[in-house]
């Protein structure tokens, strides 16, 4: 949308979670009719109800920390990251699953986990997907913020990458892929 990427996200036929990155400004004008009537020209539809809606700040946190004193954080308290495609959600799933082998190789070794380098391991592991995937969501949103300037070189990009059959094929690949390349 020319105010901001719209990302709307199926739960079931007929609900969706929805997330909108507009600037600050753009929140004080008249928001709930507006977003009504963006989401209902999307969806080609005049039939819609939104509950539950939500703003806040969106930035990027890395953090450089991921334990102390035995406890570890995970989650939003790890990495914060602009809400694109539920990629944030995706990186806690892959720390869950990466700290989950670390304990299961640990506890098989019949290892108290205290005496163990457990953390640090968990550390190591899922450190630098974690900083290069929250930097690639960031310069995502970047890329899609509105900006007067760079809007035209933007829209010719987007568009001759589209027209380009193999850049199609990679891009396709990629998102299909994800991280497991």
């Amino acid at each position: 949308m020319k105010e901001g990427p719209l990302a709307i996200l199926p739960f079931s036929k007929n609900n969706f979670s929805f997330v909108w990155s507009v600037n600050r400004g753009f929140l004080k004008k008249n928001i709930n009719l507006l977003i009504k009537s963006k989401i209902c020209e999307v969806l080609k539809t005049k039939k819609i109800q939104i509950s539950n809606q939500q703003s806040f700040p969106l930035v990027l946190n890395l953090n450089r920390t991921y334990y102390k004193n035995d406890i570890l954080i995970l989650g939003e308290g790890l990495h914060t990251v602009h809400p694109v495609a539920g990629q944030g959600f995706n990186l806690v799933l892959r720390d869950i699953n990466k700290l989950q082998e670390i304990l299961k190789y640990y506890t098989g070794l019949g290892l108290s986990l205290k005496t163990t380098q457990a953390l640090e391991d968990f550390t190591i592991n899922r450190k630098s997907e974690n900083i290069i995937t929250g930097i690639g969501i960031d310069l995502t949103r970047n890329f899609f913020k509105q900006n007067k300037l760079l809007d035209p070189f933007k829209e010719t990009i987007l568009k001759n990458i589209s027209k380009n059959n193999t850049l199609k094929k990679i891009s396709k690949f990629i998102s299909n892929q994800g991280l497991s390349i």
